[in-house]
């Protein structure tokens, strides 16, 4: 993986991450051969600073590979484990750890398509 962070100015962080995922073969998969493509993925992300304990962010992810072969063909019964495409998520984040995030498939293949949201409730101490 290689990441990316700036600050600009006082208020704003960017960053960028570019990943790999490599897979070894299963080689006694109900008595076939299971393989997997490498996944490579693409995250940007820009934050900016709303308050002193809480900030607005917006993650934008790219993905491409991962597709699955079963004794060298194709299997697309299941959806990919990592979906390829894009992905959007707003978010705004405090530092007490409430996190409200929509995510949205923009472009999906061979994985579910749609809308998410998610809210977390933690405190760290």
């Amino acid at each position: 993986m290689f990441n990316y962070t700036r600050g600009i100015g006082e208020k704003w962080v960017l960053e960028a991450n570019l990943e790999a995922q490599l897979y070894g073969d299963n080689d006694d998969y109900l008595g076939m051969t299971l393989e997997q493509d490498p996944l490579y993925r693409l995250q940007a992300f820009a934050s900016y600073d709303l308050t002193d304990s809480t900030y607005g962010a917006l993650r934008l992810i790219h993905a491409e590979g991962g597709a699955l072969q079963l004794d060298g063909r194709g299997w697309t019964t299941p959806p990919a484990l990592y979906p390829t495409g894009h992905r959007a998520r707003p978010s705004i984040l405090s530092r007490h750890q409430v996190m409200l995030a929509l995510s949205h498939n923009v472009d999906t293949d061979n994985a579910f398509h749609g809308s998410q949201a998610l809210l977390r409730l933690a405190r760290v101490w």
